[in-house]
């Protein structure tokens, strides 16, 4: 299969690309970059082909990370860039479907889980460390190496192109800057979580093969042993093989009894909850939902009451989107103590109550429910599905929103498109209820 034909390029653009809310350098939009270069797809494959190809500057964000800490660097490619790397991405995945399967922070949870129920009667104990600085110090040289399931060469030339290409603040687009990198890879580009997967997969072998468990998510690592010593030192030795050093800050050791904190869960031998600082960011999401219904009241083209039905709702039952789950409950679905979902549930009527809105309570979904639901396999039928919807649905969903005008005639392929932009942008807003600062 040709991953640069015209063809695949273009399906990339229309189911990838085309709704992508970000700029890059060049400042141009999806929809602008279109009408200027409507050959992209074959110019960019030509290029591929040729191997004459070059990548703009990415475009630096800055996403600050609390008082006295660097912020971290973002990369955001162009739209023509994000199109190719997109590519890259699916090229990457299919030379190593087998070495690399889905990831998910649930599922780690529920295998470590499993592993403590299988302990023997001696003690053991729990190892979390952290790399320091992960992507900034991983060595190109060293990661085109381990990318020995990819034999074209030219494939290789664009990924060391894609790695070492800078990352700049828009104001400085036309100042004088260094020709590349070779150390660091360029957060936020569709192929930086793969290759840093990539990198660590000879580290991952090593050490779990000599432990009783074993359990990384990106750069945070947690080890079940019953020698932390001799576990260390693996460690220790492993880690410089592969360029990297351990943040000693964060290196934790403690019986399986006591508690360790990883992915936002709280985990020891005998139960398993949600991290208490991840439950109160929870809980003052939902109270915005509530001060946002009352800044709605106000606003004509926006129906407050169901746009505070719907937000509450995704966020206690979550959403299901191209058979993908999203939402807190389905991270947090592998615990044991619940106590913390009944205090949600609890919090929901109280503000229920105080803004008057009791009348609506049936129609707000129970977080305790959903959790069971998980459980018990049909949570699909209780979660917020975009999928299954009509024109006059959509028409709908977006109107509750002032995202489309009573008086306004639009052609399907336009609601369909704004559809799926609020889709998207719904989406990104559930899935940062967990994804930020799990750790």
């Amino acid at each position: 299969m040709d991953y640069f034909s015209p063809e695949e390029l273009k399906n990339i653009f229309e189911n990838k690309v085309r709704l992508s809310l970000t700029r890059g350098i060049d400042g141009l939009s999806a929809k602008r970059f279109f009408e200027l270069h409507p050959d992209y797809a074959e110019n960019i494959s030509k290029k591929i082909h040729n191997g004459t190809y070059k990548f703009s500057p990415y475009l630096e964000k800055l996403i600050l990370k609390g008082k006295d800490k660097k912020p971290r660097v973002i990369s955001i490619p162009c739209i023509r860039d994000s199109i190719v790397l997109n590519s890259l991405l699916n090229y990457i995945k299919n030379s190593y479907s087998v070495l690399l399967p889905p990831k998910m922070p649930n599922s780690l949870i529920f295998k470590i889980k499993k592993s403590l129920q299988k302990l023997p009667e001696n003690q053991h104990f729990f190892i979390r460390l952290d790399f320091k600085n992960y992507y900034p110090s991983i060595n190109h040289a060293n990661l085109i190496e381990k990318l020995c399931f990819i034999d074209d060469e030219n494939i290789l030339n664009i990924i060391r192109h894609a790695i070492s290409n800078i990352t700049v603040p828009f104001d400085s687009y036309f100042d004088l800057r260094p020709e590349s990198n070779t150390i660091g890879l360029p957060q936020g580009l569709p192929i930086s979580n793969i290759l840093s997967e990539i990198y660590l997969l000879n580290f991952d072998e090593n050490i779990s093969s000599k432990v009783k468990h074993y359990c990384r998510y990106v750069d945070d690592i947690l080890i079940i042993t019953d020698n932390k010593e001799k576990t260390l030192d693996i460690v220790n030795s492993n880690v410089k093989t592969e360029f990297l050093t351990l943040n000693d800050e964060k290196t934790e050791s403690n019986s399986t009894e006591e508690t360790v904190n990883f992915l936002g869960y709280k985990i020891n031998s005998k139960c398993i909850s949600v991290k208490d600082k991840n439950t109160e960011i929870f809980i003052k999401k939902l109270q915005k939902i509530f001060s946002e219904y009352r800044l709605n009241t106000s606003r004509k083209n926006i129906i407050a009451t169901d746009v505070l039905i719907e937000d509450l709702n995704m966020r206690t039952a979550g959403a299901y989107s191209n058979n993908k789950r999203y939402g807190w409950i389905i991270y947090y679905s592998m615990i044991d103590d619940i106590t913390k979902l009944y205090e949600i549930d609890s919090i929901i009527k109280r503000n229920l109550k105080r803004y008057k809105l009791l009348h609506i309570s049936p129609k707000i979904k129970s977080i305790v429910r959903a959790y069971f639901h998980i459980r018990g396999k049909q949570w699909a039928s209780y979660a917020h599905n975009f999928d299954v919807v009509t024109i006059p649905e959509m028409i709908k969903a977006l109107k509750i929103r002032g995202l489309f005008d009573e008086n306004e005639k639009a052609k399907g392929t336009t609601i369909l498109l704004r559809y799926q932009k609020y889709v998207k942008s719904q989406l990104d807003s559930i899935d940062k209820d967990w994804g930020n600062g799990y750790k």
